[in-house]
């Protein structure tokens, strides 16, 4: 996912960390929509690709500004755009 976040113009970085305590729960848990899928007919608007555009965007636009109004109303933009 880096990778496809420093294709589309942002400087992703990643740091390695080697010592990490016992494994958590969080490092088992993977996304899953099917229950959504199955039991509501959930299907997503929008595919990775475009998501991580979004993201992305809205990161490098984040790193930019300085006032919260401002990421407040990108973010009501994005939501709006695409709902």
């Amino acid at each position: 996912m880096a990778a496809e976040m420093r294709r589309q113009g942002g400087e992703a970085r990643w740091r390695a960390e080697n010592e990490l305590p016992a494994l958590h729960e969080a490092q088992r848990l993977q996304l899953d929509c099917t229950k959504a899928a199955d039991k509501l007919g959930w299907t997503p608007r929008l595919s990775l690709d475009q998501a991580l555009d979004l993201t992305t965007d809205w990161y490098l636009r984040a790193a930019q500004e300085t006032a919260g109004d401002a990421l407040l109303a990108l973010t009501r933009a994005q939501i709006s755009n695409n709902s």
